[in-house]
């Protein structure tokens, strides 16, 4: 057996520096999209040792070792599942319950560590779904958008390729960012919604963001959400100089894959799943119900959603949400 290129490290590496595939093959010196692509995808399994250098030159890697896997090696179980998630693959045959911490307490009375949040109509009020705003900014072209989503739905588009082709259709009705963003903000923050993580964080609480919603309505309405969440995991809009978009750097953890964005996320802070609580409202959220810990319907949350999670809280003050998770944390608990 042979080594190969870690793919599994390659998608990893590109999306958290948000490139997108064509920025990603422009920086590592690939001929073109195509041949980033088959890099990816593991089509091309042993690159030469001088893209393997152009590659590890991009990233600002130490060392080419770091893209290469060995035969006797396996990958990262957190990039396996993060990999397996973003080209919709079966999970692999790791286990998070193998990488978790090794602690004979039962499931159930470990203490939740990790919160994780959708973002529309959840952090953000006043609409449903982020898409479906920018799409109503072209007067809704409702059976072009419903095809897009056949197309996504039936297996003819990947999920990347779905967000390529719907922001192909704004770039191509002249839809800027700054139209884009005028918009926005015409929404707001939940109430208290500062507040609530502020209070989060000071008990002891990670924070992250599984969504798939547009970062754009984030960068207007809270943009120093860095500082309160720990990972964001969201489709992240590009432009150019002139507000065109661009291109796009989708989410792995999107509709079904939400739940693997849990696993993924629990697998890294070496928790078990069941220590992290969600916290949506919408139709896509349902997918987590069974991976989750906890989970917590919030500003009058769809009909699904009241049915299938742990509680539901429908008024839109945030620190309802705060003060339910905090009533689950043991007096004197810290979770430092």
């Amino acid at each position: 057996m042979k080594w190969r290129l870690y793919k599994e490290k390659l998608l990893w590496l590109r999306l958290n520096h948000g490139w997108s595939q064509e920025e990603a093959a422009f920086r590592c010196e690939a001929s073109d999209k195509k041949q980033y692509h088959l890099w990816e995808t593991g089509k091309t399994q042993r690159p030469q040792r001088r893209t393997l250098q152009a590659i590890a030159n991009a990233f600002q890697l130490d060392s080419i070792d770091e893209l290469i896997l060995q035969p006797s090696n396996f990958p990262d179980p957190s990039l396996d599942i993060f990999y397996n998630s973003h080209f919709r693959l079966a999970p692999g045959a790791t286990n998070t319950s193998d990488i978790v911490a090794n602690d004979a307490q039962r499931e159930e009375d470990k203490p939740f560590r990790l919160i994780c949040f959708d973002l529309d109509a959840t952090l953000i009020h006043g609409y449903k779904f982020s898409w479906q705003v920018v799409w109503d900014m072209l007067g809704d072209p409702e059976q072009l958008r419903k095809q897009g989503l056949r197309m996504f739905h039936s297996g003819v588009f990947s999920y990347e390729e779905w967000c390529l082709w719907c922001c192909q259709q704004f770039g191509e009705r002249q839809l800027k960012q700054a139209d884009i963003q005028q918009k926005i903000r015409e929404f707001s923050l939940a109430p208290n919604l500062i507040k609530g993580l502020k209070q989060l964080k000071q008990a002891g609480y990670k924070l992250a963001i599984i969504s798939g919603g547009l970062e754009e309505f984030l960068q207007i309405l809270l943009p120093d959400y860095k500082q309160y969440f720990d990972y964001c995991f969201i489709n992240k809009m590009q432009f150019d100089d002139k507000g065109d978009i661009k291109s796009i750097v989708s989410t792995p953890f999107d509709y079904e894959k939400k739940c693997e964005g849990i696993r993924y996320l629990a697998s890294v802070e070496k928790i078990s799943p069941k220590q992290i609580v969600f916290v949506g409202s919408t139709y896509v959220d349902q997918y987590v119900v069974d991976t989750a810990g906890w989970s917590i319907g919030y500003y009058n949350p769809e009909v699904l959603i009241q049915e299938l999670f742990d509680h539901v809280i429908e008024g839109d003050d945030f620190q309802a949400v705060v003060d339910l998770i905090n009533s689950r944390l043991p007096d004197k608990q810290h979770l430092s």
